[in-house]
């Protein structure tokens, strides 16, 4: 999974939405973005305890159909998000993902260089022995436990050794959900 990504691509992707989006338009400090990526985590933890699982085969096999009709974008990408709407979102998948994003965020905001991290072979955790919420746990830990400047590689590394243990192909939920993210209103229609 891990060993084909450009992890400076995602940054980049993903503060350029935030920002289209207004998430930028006040500065916050990156203790700000820290404990947005816990929430994150805290989210995938509830809906692990709700057994929300992704059901990608679902998701997969609709897209596929789409993906021969030959749509025009505007009718595709609604397809797209009522789909992902009903098969993805909201699971603890689609919040792992979100984490992730967050990070890839607060990269772009810092102008973090990710490309030097090891993501293979750079995690400090076991995560095969910890049931989900240790994991979680663990993994608050690692962004809890940051130094000047935030190592956000290696935060990003922790979320992709758990999932890459729990053989969840986190970067296939990250590339849908940036796509989700990317059609969606400004400031996602919310008021803050």
């Amino acid at each position: 999974m891990t060993n084909n990504i450009n992890p400076n691509e995602l940054r980049d992707r993903a503060y350029k939405c935030a920002k289209a989006h207004g998430w930028h338009d006040t500065e916050l400090s990156d203790e700000h973005f820290l404990w947005l990526v816990i929430t994150e985590l805290a989210e995938a933890t509830n809906a692990h305890r709700c057994n929300k699982r992704a059901k990608t085969e679902d998701y997969n096999s609709r897209m596929n159909y789409y993906d021969t009709q030959n749509l025009e974008p505007d009718v595709y990408n609604y397809a797209f998000k009522n789909q992902y709407s009903f098969f993805i979102k909201d699971s603890f998948e689609d919040e792992l993902a979100d984490a992730c994003i967050r990070l890839f965020d607060l990269a772009g905001v810092v102008n973090a260089d990710l490309n030097d991290i090891d993501y293979v072979n750079s995690s400090t955790v076991d995560y095969s022995e910890l049931t989900f919420t240790e994991s979680m746990f663990k993994i608050v830990q690692v962004i809890n436990n940051y130094y000047e400047p935030i190592d956000i590689g290696f935060i990003l590394n922790e979320i992709f050794t758990f999932c890459n243990d729990r053989n969840i192909d986190i970067l296939w939920y990250v590339e849908r959900k940036m796509k989700y993210n990317e059609l969606r209103p400004y400031k996602h229609d919310k008021l803050y």
